[in-house]
């Protein structure tokens, strides 16, 4: 990951070293539409082969937003999200299988402050509200198969920086290279129909994960 925003901040800074004192301007009035997409997914396991984990996610969020003031743009969102985890492991000649799938469903609202570079290049710092609801289902298998599912609702507050390259006056692509922020989670489980579990948990943090990695275009008009 720190490789790959190293390569990403020298392609961006290469191109606009060399840029005329011009730069780029997104009017008062301007609409755009666009939407953003991250995907990750990884492996983990042991020397001895005894533990293995498979993790993956995707998420897909469309947007709509309007131009406030020159380079100020407020706007909406809705997404989609979906994640599963795979793993298993050996001890003491039990083999133990865990398996879940989480569906989740965003809308937030947005304040994005563009920070020209050049013509082609932006900064932009994203004031950001989320409110996201997701449903899990949860397999264990030791020696018999236990099931459960949960629900959630999660509340983000915080800010995402990004970079963006206008391709023309029009089209622009993006990257959101992380949160910093507040969170918020609820969760309920159950298991058989039955409500059984309640926690609750609340933090602050800076992330740079993959789930926090977005790239997205962007059409202003």
């Amino acid at each position: 990951m720190k490789t790959l925003l190293f390569i990403t901040a020298v392609i961006f800074y290469s191109t606009a070293f060399g840029q005329g004192n011009e730069k780029i301007a997104i009017k008062k009035g301007t609409f755009n539409i666009g939407g953003k997409t991250s995907i990750g997914f990884s492996n983990h396991k042991d020397d001895d082969a005894t533990y293995e984990t498979d993790m993956f996610n995707v998420e897909i969020l469309p947007n709509f937003g309007y131009t406030i003031k020159k380079n100020l743009v407020i706007g909406l969102g809705i997404g989609y999200g979906y994640a599963e985890s795979d793993s298993f492991e050996i001890n003491n000649s039990d083999f133990e299988n865990r398996n879940s799938r989480t569906n989740r469903f965003h809308i937030f609202s947005y304040l994005k402050k563009f920070i020209p570079m050049g013509q082609k290049l932006a900064m932009y710092v994203q004031g950001e509200c989320r409110f996201s609801e997701g449903k899990s289902e949860n397999t264990t298998s030791v020696n018999r198969v236990n099931s459960n599912n949960s629900t959630s609702r999660t509340f983000f507050a915080g800010f995402r920086p990004g970079v963006a390259y206008f391709l023309s006056q029009g089209f622009v692509l993006e990257a959101n290279l992380g949160t910093l922020g507040y969170t918020l989670v609820k969760n309920k489980y159950n298991s058989r129909g039955e409500n059984n579990g309640y926690n609750k948990s609340n933090y602050f943090s800076f992330s740079l994960d993959s789930s926090q990695l977005q790239f997205g275009v962007s059409y202003f008009f």
